[in-house]
C-alpha cells in the first residue's frame, strides 16, 4: 500500500520532472484554456494570398491592456489565454490599410477564429467594422454552454444563487434528490446523475470539498463574470466528475471605477396560507396562523484602477437573512389506547414527548444566513505576464439544510453551519504565442459543522436559538496548498492551435474529520463541539 507520505513525495518529484523537462508527454490533466480564450486567424490582401509579418493587436476595452502578435509565413496569427472580454483588434500591414474589428467578443473556453482580409493602402486609411465577430470552434467537441454576464445580471433569481442558471443548459435540471445529511451541494442533477457527482471550479481552482463531497461556499452574483457548464465529452483537464462541470470566472476591476448597491426584501403579507394550514391531513378544517416568513438580501460591490492600464481591484459582499418555517402535522388530537390493556397513552405527539423526543407541531421557525464576502487584485507585469490573487470568505448557516415538515419533526432534521476562507492566486506568462505557462495556487480553510440533529426551539419562528438535541458530525479542512502549475507548448496547424505539452501536478489535500454521536436526553448537558 501506497503511504501518503510517499504520495506526497512523488507529486512533488513528478512536479520537479515537469519543471526541468518541458518537452516531456502531455499528462491527461493537460489544461490551456479553463478561464481564457484563445484568438486566431489568417491575413489576406483582396486576391486571396496570404500576407505574412502583419501586425495583429488585441485591445481589452475595459482595461486597455493589449496583444500584439505577428503573422508567420502562411499569414496565420494566434494570441493565447485571453481573458475573457471584448476587445478591439486591429491588424495592419506596411502598404495595405488599416483594418480594426470592435466588440470581439471572447468567452471563457472558447476559440475565436477572426479571418481578415486587408485592402491596399489609398484613399481609405482604415477600415473599421463593428460587429460581433463569430465563434467557429471547429477542434472541440466539448458540450458545453456558457452563462454571460448579461443572463446573470437580467435575468430574475429567487435567492440570487447564480448557479442555478445553469439549467438554462440541455441535459441540466434541479436536483430532487432527498437531501441526506448538512452539506450543500450544487443542487444540479446532469444526465440524471447525483448533484455530489459534479465539478465545481472557481477561476480554474478546485471550490469542492473533497471530505463530504460538498462544494465550498460561493460568493455574490454580482462578483460573476461569467461561468461554462460542461455538460459531457468535456476534455481531461476538468475531470473529477461522472455528472457536470461548472467553470466559474469571477469579475476584475475596469479602468473606470464602478459600483452598486442592492436590497430585496420579502415578507409574509405577500404569502397565502397553506393546505394544511386550513385542513388537517384528515380532512377537517382547521384554522391555523399562516406561516412567519420574512427574506433580507443586501450588498453591495465596488471595482476600479489602482493603477491605471496596470492595476485593478474589485470587491464585493452580501449578506442574506431568511426567517421562515415548516409546517410539522404529527396528531396531537388523537388518542393512542394501549394495544392490550386498552388504556389511552395519549395522542401520537404525547407518546413521543414522554418518551423524550421534543415534537413541536405547527409552524416551526428556522433561520438561513449567509455572508458573502471577496477582493479581487489584478496586476499586468512586464512581459505579458499577469498576477491575480483573490481572498473569499463565506459563512453559512441553514437550519434546514435536511428538511423536517409533515410527518418528520424538527428534531430529525439536519442543519449546516460552516465557513469556507480561501485564498488563491494566477501567475500567467504569455512568452510567444506558442509558449504559454501558467501557475495556479490555492489556500482552502474550512470549518463545517452539521449537526444530525436540529437545535430545538422554545415555541414558533421567532423563538430562542436552538441548542443542540443529540449528535453532531464536526469536519475542519484545512489542507495543504493546491498548486497547480501548466505549461502549454502550441503550434499553428491547419489555422488552429494545437496543444503539444501540458500538465498539472497538484499537491493532494488532507482533511481531518471527526464524528461524534451524542445519545443524551433533551434536558441533559450540551457537549461542546470538539
Amino acid at each position: 500500500m501506497l503511504s501518503t507520505r510517499g504520495f506526497t513525495g512523488m507529486s512533488v518529484l513528478l512536479a520537479v520532472m515537469a519543471l526541468i523537462a518541458p518537452t516531456a508527454t502531455a499528462w491527461s490533466h493537460a489544461q490551456t484554456r479553463a478561464t481564457s480564450a484563445d484568438l486566431v486567424g489568417i491575413v489576406r490582401d483582396t486576391t486571396g494570398g496570404v500576407l505574412p509579418g502583419a501586425t495583429v493587436r488585441a485591445t481589452n476595452v475595459d482595461t486597455n491592456q493589449s496583444r500584439t502578435v505577428v503573422t508567420g509565413d502562411a499569414g496565420r496569427y494566434a494570441i493565447p489565454a485571453l481573458p475573457p472580454g471584448v476587445y478591439r483588434v486591429s491588424i495592419a500591414l506596411t502598404g495595405f490599410a488599416e483594418e480594426v474589428r470592435q466588440n470581439v467578443q471572447v468567452s471563457i473556453g472558447s476559440l475565436v477564429e477572426l479571418n481578415v482580409t486587408l485592402a491596399l493602402a489609398g484613399a481609405t486609411e482604415a477600415v473599421r467594422v463593428v460587429a460581433d465577430a463569430p465563434i467557429v470552434d471547429t477542434q472541440k467537441t466539448t458540450i458545453a454552454t456558457v452563462v454571460s454576464q448579461e443572463q446573470i445580471e437580467y435575468l430574475p433569481i429567487d435567492g440570487r444563487n447564480f448557479i442555478s442558471f445553469a439549467v438554462l443548459t440541455p441535459a441540466v435540471s434541479t436536483d430532487r434528490t432527498p437531501q441526506q445529511g448538512a452539506s450543500a451541494t450544487s443542487g444540479l442533477t446532469f444526465a440524471g446523475q447525483r448533484a455530489r457527482s459534479n465539478n465545481i471550479t472557481v477561476d480554474g481552482l478546485s471550490n469542492n470539498d473533497p471530505a463530504v463531497g460538498s462544494v465550498r461556499a460561493s460568493f455574490s452574483q454580482e462578483a460573476v463574470r461569467e461561468f461554462q457548464v460542461l455538460t459531457n465529452s468535456y476534455t481531461a483537464e476538468f475531470g473529477n466528475a461522472t455528472g457536470g462541470v461548472l467553470n466559474i470566472v469571477t469579475r476584475s476591476g475596469t479602468n473606470r471605477f464602478a459600483g452598486n448597491g442592492f436590497v430585496f426584501l420579502r415578507d409574509d403579507v405577500l404569502n397565502a396560507k397553506g393546505h394544511f394550514e386550513q385542513v388537517d391531513p384528515f380532512g377537517q378544517p382547521v384554522d391555523l396562523e399562516k406561516a412567519p416568513y420574512s427574506q433580507t438580501q443586501f450588498g453591495a460591490t465596488l471595482g476600479g484602477p489602482l493603477r491605471r492600464d496596470r492595476t485593478f481591484f474589485f470587491l464585493s459582499a452580501e449578506r442574506l437573512n431568511i426567517a421562515a418555517a415548516n409546517l410539522v402535522t404529527i396528531d396531537d388530537r388523537t388518542i393512542v389506547p394501549h394495544p392490550f390493556l386498552g388504556t389511552p397513552l395519549g395522542s401520537p405527539v404525547q407518546i413521543l414527548r414522554a418518551a423524550g423526543f421534543p415534537v413541536e407541531t405547527g409552524n416551526v421557525g428556522y433561520d438561513v444566513s449567509h455572508t458573502q464576502v471577496l477582493a479581487k487584485v489584478d496586476h499586468q507585469l512586464p512581459r505579458t505576464q499577469n498576477l491575480t490573487v483573490r481572498f473569499n470568505i463565506g459563512d453559512e448557516l441553514n437550519e434546514n439544510i435536511e428538511p423536517f415538515g409533515g410527518i418528520t419533526a424538527s428534531s430529525r432534521a439536519a442543519a449546516l453551519d460552516s465557513r469556507d476562507i480561501i485564498l488563491a492566486a494566477t501567475h500567467t506568462a504569455v512568452f510567444r504565442s506558442s509558449w504559454v505557462n501558467e501557475l495556479r495556487f490555492q489556500r482552502p480553510s474550512t470549518h463545517t459543522i452539521g449537526q444530525s440533529r436540529r437545535r430545538d426551539r422554545a415555541h414558533g419562528a421567532n423563538g430562542p436559538r436552538r441548542r443542540l438535541d443529540r449528535g453532531f458530525a464536526e469536519s475542519r479542512s484545512s489542507p495543504p496548498p493546491e498548486v497547480t502549475r501548466r505549461i502549454g507548448i502550441m503550434r499553428r496547424s491547419c489555422g488552429s492551435v494545437r496543444r503539444l505539452v501540458a500538465w498539472r501536478c497538484v499537491e493532494s489535500t488532507c482533511q481531518r474529520r471527526s464524528i461524534r454521536s451524542v445519545l443524551s436526553r433533551p434536558a441533559g448537558p450540551v457537549p461542546p463541539p470538539g
